[in-house]
């Protein structure tokens, strides 16, 4: 008698163990799903060594290992020869152009000097929530994630998540009313997004 409980107790015991453990597979597959920046995995695929190649091959259309330097013509592999070439290079493409003085002062002049009292105060106005939600559905579906790796899918889905609704609320109208913006708003992040093109020539 004793011993059918006992091993009933252990049953009982491996049982919750692996339920435990599924759901932590569950929690770390849907984590590299994340990382892998997939929106769906096709034919249920959950497998660790599918997400982390895809991963991998991520990453690595991410880091580039060497640039061509567009005056040179020569390989640039260490981090100051390439910093060099970039430099170069977006020197050059966003160097000023010249423009016509006249047509600039032309549109400036039909540019009113100051916002009228009705435009101040909707500019000022608390920001309702369906206005932020409707601001999130439109922004891209494909984007690379900022410096918090998250993209856009995944930040629409916070930001409608029941729970979350008053503070999203405090963070926008304070950003408004009180000129309190989080830390990470006040970050930049620049990615180059791979053309089709070989990744060490900087146009692409």
């Amino acid at each position: 008698m004793i011993r059918s409980s006992s091993s009933k107790v252990k049953e009982m015991i491996s049982l919750e163990v692996e339920n435990k453990l599924e759901k932590l597979q569950t929690e770390i597959a849907e984590i590299d799903i994340l990382r892998a920046g997939k929106r769906r995995i096709e034919n249920n695929e959950k497998s660790a060594g599918y997400l982390k190649r895809t991963a991998e091959s991520r990453n690595i259309k991410r880091n580039i290992t060497k640039i061509i330097h567009p005056e040179t013509g020569l390989e640039c592999l260490d981090i100051k020869a390439k910093l060099d070439a970039a430099s170069n290079f977006y020197s050059t493409l966003y160097s000023a152009e010249p423009i016509d003085h006249q047509d600039l002062e032309s549109m400036l002049n039909t540019i009113n000097k100051q916002v009228s009292p009705k435009d101040a105060k909707h500019i000022i106005s608390s920001i309702s929530f369906d206005d932020i939600l409707d601001g999130s559905r439109r922004t891209p579906h494909k984007s690379s994630p900022g410096m918090d790796e998250l993209p856009y899918e995944i930040l629409n889905l916070i930001i409608g998540y029941p729970s979350c609704k008053s503070l999203v609320l405090e963070i926008y109208n304070d950003a408004i009313s009180k000129a309190l913006f989080p830390k990470s708003w006040q970050q930049t992040c620049l990615v180059l997004l791979p053309k089709t093109g070989a990744l060490t020539n900087l146009s692409n």
